[in-house]
Formats: structure tokens, C-alpha cells, sequence
């Protein structure tokens, strides 16, 4: 299994923080056991940047959760479809 520190060097190399890095999304959260979730909220109608699909894709390498949302009904249904209920 990867540290989340392995999830960031995927994210972008040569990365010093976690907040000094482009693309990171809006909303992020891990339990404890459980993958990293993170959601990037756009308004509508906008689509996530380079920079955060390059993010994206190094979450969901090491097994992370990332979703682009830019509705309110599409992140109840991203937490529904998760199990979680509001």
C-alpha cells in the first residue's frame, strides 16, 4: 500500500507540501483505514484544469477517491454512491 507521501510524488514531482502544490483539490479528507476522498468543485459548467487531472491521477494510482463536481445534486450523489448519507 502507498503513504499518502507516495500519492503526492505521484500527484507532482519534486513537490515540498501539500499546499504548495497545483491542482490540489478543493475538498479532501481520509478516515482512518480508508483511501483518500478528494472532490474538486468547478463552477458550472467548468471543467477541471491539467493540473488537477494530473492530481487526480496520481490519487486514484495509489487507490484515492477523486471526483469533479460543479452542482450541489452532483456531490450528494457522490457521497450517496459512497455509502454516505447527508
Amino acid at each position: 500500500m502507498y503513504s499518502i507521501i507516495d500519492a503526492l510524488q505521484i500527484a507532482q514531482d519534486n513537490a515540498k507540501a501539500f499546499s504548495m502544490l497545483s491542482g490540489r483539490p478543493d475538498l479532501r479528507w481520509c478516515r482512518s483505514g480508508g483511501p483518500l476522498r478528494c472532490f474538486e468543485v468547478k463552477a458550472p459548467g467548468n471543467k477541471p484544469t491539467a493540473d488537477q487531472l494530473a492530481f487526480r491521477d496520481g490519487i486514484k494510482a495509489v487507490g484515492g477517491l477523486w471526483a469533479s463536481i460543479d452542482e450541489i445534486d452532483a456531490i450528494e450523489a457522490q457521497f450517496r454512491t459512497r455509502g454516505y448519507a447527508l
